[in-house]
């Protein structure tokens, strides 16, 4: 179980430290001058529908990790290094971790078609407190494998 936090706690790493990447990406595409001007799909609507589906990602993740934690979302076959509860542990908190990821890509694609910093901000730093909530702490991962081990 060790090898197995490690590496989703790398990974869960990456994922956060991309999200915080998607900032400076934006900043300094902000200052460069052509740029400044344009707003190649005007207007804020679709900036808003985006926004209202990458929304949507967080309970999802909430979902996807409780089904694939509970095993409904199919058999997960252990791996050579991982163990059947702790492969699923492992995908479940990858899985729920990547749904929120994908919200501050959203906020980025706001971003560029729209140029509003301000539903890209609120996207990013939703992003990465979803994915904070996500982080693959020791003790959850050890009493859901007690309770799946004792009955």
């Amino acid at each position: 179980m060790d090898q197995a936090i490690m590496k989703a706690r790398i990974v869960w790493g990456s994922m956060a430290a991309s999200v915080v990447l998607y900032a400076v990406v934006a900043e300094v595409i902000a200052k460069n001058p052509s740029f400044a001007g344009s707003r190649p799909m005007g207007g804020s609507s679709i900036g808003i529908a985006i926004a209202c589906a990458a929304a949507l990602l967080f309970p999802a993740s909430y979902w996807a990790r409780r089904a694939a934690i509970g095993g409904k979302l199919g058999p997960t076959r252990a791996s050579a290094d991982f163990a059947p509860q702790v492969a699923r542990l492992f995908s479940a908190t990858l899985f729920s971790t990547l749904l929120c990821e994908m919200a501050g890509l959203a906020g980025l694609v706001i971003f560029f078609l729209t140029g509003d910093r301000m539903l890209f901000y609120s996207l990013l730093a939703a992003s990465l407190a979803g994915i904070f909530l996500c982080f693959p702490s020791r003790s959850a991962w050890e009493q859901y494998a007690a309770e799946h081990v004792n009955g």
